[in-house]
């Protein structure tokens, strides 16, 4: 695909020809799906770091890191797939940098598979700089709420309450720009050669030091449970 075209955005049938390649034998199983992919993209975007496509491709054709790759018919063919993820990816990053309130998830309202698909994807993309994103979940509990509700399930099993589940799933776009504005003022602050794993002693976000949830405790989005039962159920692996 010539580079001139990777600033547009992808069109239904593009769309459509991505979700059938992600479909195909031998990647139905184990590929992440358009929803997934979207997510993931959101998150690897408002990493703590810069990610280069080395690091989180593998993770599309399996996020379980279990060595599945995709067989293309032809270099061609491989360069038309990878040219659509790369699209979709440059679309999701102009939408985060220039109008991040615009960020709308590809899944439809009501959508909760979609909505939990998206989510998965987006908690994916946080394995990376992992203990930089569990401090900051520590830290703003309910910005991660929509993502780690729908995104997880409950340790019995237990599918959410499909009522709150719609809410949450109309609150994960707004919640994803929040984390984005939040890693991208902090990265723009940092000097060059800043670690970004660790919070520097005595520079952690005050919320960190002073707002902790206890496992026990209540959980801060609302739900009525423990917070090692809700949000604090799932950490980036």
């Amino acid at each position: 695909m010539a580079l001139q075209h990777l600033d547009r955005d992808l069109d239904d049938a593009e769309l459509h020809e991505l979700e059938s390649f992600l479909d195909s034998p031998g990647l139905a199983d184990t590929a992440m799906d358009l929803y997934g992919i979207d997510g993931y993209f959101a998150a690897i975007l408002s990493s703590p770091r810069t990610l280069l496509p080395s690091e989180w491709m593998p993770s599309i054709w399996d996020p379980n890191g279990g060595g599945a790759s995709p067989e293309f018919e032809n270099l061609e063919h491989a360069n038309r797939i990878l040219g659509l993820l790369m699209r979709h990816y440059n679309t999701v990053a102009r939408v985060l940098m220039d109008e991040p309130e615009e960020l709308v998830p590809i899944y439809l309202d009501g959508d909760l598979g979609g909505a939990a698909s998206w989510c998965s994807g987006y908690l994916a993309g946080m394995r990376y700089d992992r203990e930089s994103w569990a401090k900051l979940l520590v830290a703003k509990p309910r910005w991660f709420a929509p993502i780690l509700c729908l995104g997880t399930r409950d340790e019995d099993g237990k599918e959410p309450d499909p009522e709150q589940a719609v809410r949450w799933s109309r609150e994960v776009g707004r919640s994803a720009a929040k984390v984005h504005a939040y890693w991208l003022e902090r990265r723009r602050a940092q000097p060059a050669g800043f670690t970004p794993d660790r919070f520097p002693a005595g520079s952690g976000p005050r919320e960190a030091r002073s707002s902790r949830v206890g496992r026990n405790d209540p959980c801060p989005c609302g739900s009525g449970k423990k917070f090692k039962r809700c949000c604090g159920a799932s950490k980036p692996a």
